[in-house]
């Protein structure tokens, strides 16, 4: 979902004037504390898939990929506090800090199989069942904060299809499409508009 929102809050920026270049003098400390976490959290599975560890190094594995995926919260936490002035950063890190609680009280953030295999793939069922996901829980009656959990289907522009968000996903998306559209449309249209009702200087 966070690659549909920036990907259509660029079109929609596109379309309403906006600039790519404008990104250029984008005030954003630490970037790379961004990258960094969602590199990590895309890596985390494709790792654990080269390798193809058995089953005997699973439960050390998800350990270990459970303290990188809590890293990378940490990561988005701190850029998000460090962004803080920008206030579209602030409803960013409400849906991170909401995936964070989650994932941190459950051991991975938990999903429903039925709903995995309603909206999902049987591949993608296959992986969480057998706990070869490394991001993702079975949802079972002992799921804390439930309401916080991949269970609200959601249609994918790449690739076309269905799956599950959280509403953390949804704050995180939002957050992400309203800092595009502020860089690429509102915020190069106030400068232009000052540089226009700035007096000539006095010679």
């Amino acid at each position: 979902m966070l690659l549909d929102a920036l990907l259509l809050s660029i079109i929609i920026g596109w379309i309403r004037g906006g600039s790519l270049r404008r990104f250029v003098n984008f005030d954003l400390k630490l970037p790379l504390l961004f990258i960094m976490a969602f590199v990590l959290q895309f890596l985390i599975p494709q790792i654990v898939a080269f390798f193809k560890l058995g089953e005997d190094f699973l439960p050390a594995v998800k350990h270990g990929a459970f303290f990188i995926l809590i890293f990378t919260y940490v990561l988005l936490i701190i850029a998000v506090i460090l962004n803080r002035k920008n206030k579209y950063f602030l409803i960013l890190g409400l849906g991170v800090f909401l995936n964070f609680v989650v994932i941190a009280l459950n051991g991975g953030m938990p999903v429903s199989l039925e709903a995995v295999l309603r909206f999902g793939s049987p591949e993608a069922a296959l992986r969480i069942k057998q706990s070869f996901d490394f991001i993702h829980i079975l949802m079972s009656d002992g799921t804390k904060l439930k309401f916080l959990a991949d269970i609200i289907p959601f249609p994918t522009l790449l690739p076309f299809g269905m799956s599950l968000i959280s509403i953390g996903d949804i704050f995180i998306s939002l957050g992400v499409f309203l800092v595009v559209q502020n860089q690429m449309v509102y915020v190069g249209k106030r400068r232009f508009e000052d540089k226009k009702k700035k007096p000539f200087a006095k010679h």
